[in-house]
C-alpha cells in the first residue's frame, strides 16, 4: 500500500469501517483515526428475511446472505463487527454513524452504537428520520432500478423529502468530521 493510500485511510473510511477498524487495532499494521458509517450493514448472522427488510431488496441481501460466508464465519467480529467483544471495542477510534429510522438495519446500528459507547468510543449519531436504507444513495436510476425502488422511497424521492435528508446527513457528517479534525 503506498504512503498516500495509508495517509488517506487514516483520515477516513467508510464502507466496512467497523470490520476494518477492529482488524487494524488487533494487527497494529495501520492507524485509522475516525470511522464513518452510513447505516451500516453489521450483523450478517441475522437473515435478511428477519430483518425486515422490503421485499424489493430481498433478493440482493438474501443473495449477499447466503454467498458470503458461511455461518460460523459469520460469527467473526471481523464480519459482523456486531459480535465483537468489548475488548475488541476497546480503544477503538471515534465513530461518526448514520442510521436510517426506515431502515431494517437500523437495530444493529443502534445497538453497536451502545457498544461502542459501553467501552468508551465517542459516537456522534444522526437517524436520518423516515428514511429507508441506501436513501443517501445519490441517484436512482428508474430505467434499471424501478422494480427495486420500495413504494415508499419512490415517494420521498417525489416530493423532495429523500433529497433534503441527503443534504442534512452530508452537512451532519462534514460538520462531525471537521469538529474531529480540529481536535487532531
Amino acid at each position: 500500500m503506498n504512503k498516500d493510500m495509508c495517509e488517506t485511510i487514516k483520515k477516513r473510511l467508510m464502507g466496512y469501517a467497523a470490520s476494518v477498524c477492529i482488524l487494524a487495532k488487533e494487527r497494529n499494521e495501520i492507524q485509522i483515526g475516525l470511522q464513518i458509517l452510513n447505516y451500516p450493514y453489521l450483523d450478517l448472522i441475522k437473515n435478511p428475511i428477519e430483518k425486515g427488510h422490503p421485499e424489493e431488496e430481498l433478493p440482493l441481501f438474501q443473495l449477499a446472505h447466503e454467498l458470503y460466508a458461511n455461518l460460523e464465519q459469520l460469527k467473526d467480529a471481523h464480519i459482523s463487527p456486531i459480535y465483537a467483544t468489548r475488548e475488541q471495542l476497546i480503544c477503538l477510534l471515534e465513530a461518526i454513524i448514520t442510521l436510517a429510522e426506515n431502515d431494517a438495519l437500523n437495530s444493529e446500528g443502534n445497538i453497536y452504537i451502545k457498544m461502542l459507547r459501553e467501552a468508551g468510543v465517542k459516537v456522534t449519531e444522526r437517524v436520518a428520520k423516515r428514511m429507508p436504507h441506501e436513501y443517501f444513495k445519490t441517484s436512482y436510476n428508474y430505467q434499471t432500478e424501478e422494480a427495486f425502488i420500495p413504494e415508499n422511497t419512490k415517494l420521498l424521492i417525489a416530493d423532495g423529502s429523500l433529497l433534503k435528508e441527503q443534504e442534512d446527513t452530508l452537512e451532519f457528517i462534514r460538520k462531525a468530521y471537521e469538529e474531529w479534525k480540529s481536535k487532531h
